[in-house]
Formats: C-alpha cells, structure tokens, sequence
C-alpha cells in the first residue's frame, strides 16, 4: 500500500483549472466544468492565441515539504504525464538579488535601469531610469539584474540558490522553484526528507506491505535552515509588496490574491518559456508555460492567471495572515530612489527595510536645490 502526499481534491482541482487554461489558451471550444479552480480562473489577456502551447503546474506545502498536486504538461485541454525541467530565464532572479543581500545591499539600494552592454531591453521594450532594488526586482527589469549579477559574481550566486535547491545554471524543474521559493515562506526553513542524499521535497507518505509492515514512513519531516528568518523577510518584503508591481502590472492585476503572497513572474529571453511562482506561509504554486510556434512569444500575463486561480484555491480555509518582522529587521524612511537618509531636497520619501547594520548613513545626494 502507498500512501501519497497528493491532496485528491485539490489534484483533480489543479488538474481541471490547467486543462481549462490550455484550451482557452488554444482557443479551443470550452466544456462544461464544475471544478472550484476553474471558477476562479481569471480571464485570460487578449494578446494572441497559442495552439502549439503546453502548461503544468504544482503546489507544495512547505510547512511539510508534502506535494499536494502535480499537474503534467498540459496540450489543448489534454493532461499527459509529462512533467520535465524547462528554462528558468528570470525566474530565478531572486537568487540574484538575495545574494546582493548578503552582502550589504538592500532593497532600498541605487540602481539604473539604462542601456548596458548587450542586455536586451526590458519585456516592455523600454528603460526606466534610477530607481531601488524593490522596484528593479517587483517588475523584473532585466539591466538592474545584469547588473547586478556582474558585481556578485556567478559563482556566489550559484552557492547562495544551491542552499535553496535550485541550479541557477540548469534548467528549472517546477517542484524545484515551489521548493525553494517556499523557504521565504517559511522564514528560511526548508521541510522535506533526504532521498538519494539530495533534500528534497517528497510525494510519497507511507509505504505498507501486505501484512502492514511499515516499509517506509515520511510522515515526519525533516527541516534545514536556509537562511536566517530576517533575510528571508527581507526577500518576502519585495516579493509580497503589491504597489511596487503596478508600473509593470496595473492596479488591481491579477497577482494580488486577497491575502499577503510573495509572487515572482519569469520569462525567457526568447519569450518561449514563462513562468509564475508564488507563495503564502502555507502554500507554495509554481505554473509554467511554454510556446513552441516558430514566431509566437508569451509572456507572465498568461501563467498569472492560471497561479492566481490556483493558490486561491490552495488557500481557501487558511488563514488570512502574513509575516511577522522578525529580530534583525529596522524599517526606515529614506528618500526615493537613491536609498538613503532624506533631506529637505528630497520629493519622494518611502519606507524601507534593512539587516541591521546595512542601514544608510549618509544623507541624499541625487536632489539639490538651485
């Protein structure tokens, strides 16, 4: 007898939420269907339609380290028991910016969004200037990142995301990404159990022979700390900012789910492969997308609303509640975009988060007065 983690309801609910996305992605006919998922299945944008397009998804309790369901690669309405690594493209930026943290920036740091080097522009085609980490981070603007990735270095950005279990250099596998973004959601904890010497979230629970041996028992799990529970804020503090999303996505999009989430979309360059990974303090969905057409490009907006309808869903019955500042976080407010302290030059003042000892302490030096 073998006793899996998947949650049944929830599984035939992801299952009929994904297929009803594919074929509205198609612009196939709809069927009737009667899964809550799918009632709450926002609409999708209507940018193009993409009859060679596949979709899957997963979501993980990261309080347990237990998959609750796993959706295949999804084609046209057609669930098949697919469900392979894709690349990653920005999905895994977050990584980037953590491993800037690390090192004394914050979130409230100076960076350009300007023409760089051979960065392609951003998905928008356009630049947006000076502005903090948060915002170069909430919209994904692709020269901060760059940037950034220069002054860290690879290797230390490889370091920091393997601690997570994610392969910054390798293709993304979904349960991977809800995996590792779930650490943020719980404060810098990883839950799971040690399989192949690899700690790794689980799909089995128990394992039974015929004359009810226990041959196997997760029901337990195992924890490792990733990072301390103030970093891990520090993360969740951008990914869950709302506002700081709007430039890229509107007021009222479909990413704000009615409770606190952190919520991070993902593309590649060539706009093939997208991707959406979210999470609350209780649940952690990972969706991607992928497009094959020898022209056809997609973007977040899509894979957002299949994630939106999902871990509402995943949700429901959980309380409504965020996260706690923990010991090692100062709020502040500094003058907006350069970070640091305010003077009476400054137009914009916002409020910010630091690691104490990462403060700013110099005044603002990008607005004088003449």
């Amino acid at each position: 007898t073998v006793i899996s983690t998947l949650d049944y309801d929830l599984q035939k609910d992801a299952a009929c939420a994904t297929e009803l996305y594919a074929v509205r992605l198609a612009n196939l006919p709809e069927t009737e269907t009667n899964c809550a998922a799918a009632r709450l299945l926002p609409s999708l944008p209507p940018d193009a339609i993409y009859t060679d397009s596949s979709a899957s998804a997963v979501i993980l309790d990261p309080t347990t380290g237990q998959v609750l369901a796993m959706v295949g690669e999804t084609n046209q309405g057609v669930e098949t028991p697919l469900v392979s690594a894709h690349p990653a493209g920005s999905a895994y930026d977050a990584f980037i910016y953590l491993t800037g943290f690390t090192r004394g920036l914050s979130p409230a740091t100076l960076t350009w969004d300007i023409p760089f080097q051979d960065v392609n522009p951003n998905f928008d085609g356009k630049y947006h200037g000076a502005m903090r980490l948060r915002i170069a981070l909430a919209n994904g603007y692709q020269v901060p990142v760059e940037t950034l990735k220069d002054q860290m270095g690879m290797e230390n950005i490889t370091k920091i995301a393997s601690s997570f279990g994610a392969d910054v250099n390798n293709e993304a596998a979904m349960l991977d990404l809800a995996s590792a973004y779930g650490v943020f959601g719980m404060q810098g904890v990883k839950l799971g159990q040690y399989v192949n010497d690899k700690f790794t979230p689980i799909t089995v629970l128990r394992v039974e022979s015929i004359d009810r041996g226990v041959m196997l028992d997760w029901s337990l799990p195992k924890s490792q700390t990733v990072v301390t529970p103030a970093m891990a804020y520090l993360m969740t503090h951008v990914l869950s900012d709302d506002p700081a999303r709007w430039q890229t996505w509107g007021r009222q999009n479909v990413l704000e789910i009615g409770r606190p989430a952190g919520v991070k979309p993902g593309q590649t360059a060539d706009g093939k492969n997208t991707w959406v990974v979210g999470y609350t303090p209780y649940v952690s969905v990972a969706v991607w997308t992928g497009v094959r057409g020898e022209n056809e490009f997609i973007t977040p907006r899509f894979p957002a609303a299949l994630w939106s309808a999902l871990i509402q869903v995943a949700s429901e019955n959980k309380p409504v509640d965020g996260w706690s500042t923990p010991q090692g976080i100062t709020p502040m407010t500094v003058c907006d975009p350069s970070g640091m302290l305010p003077t009476r030059e400054c137009p914009n003042l916002v409020s910010e988060v630091f690691l104490n000892g990462s403060e700013p302490t110099q005044a603002d030096t990008m607005f004088r007065e003449f």
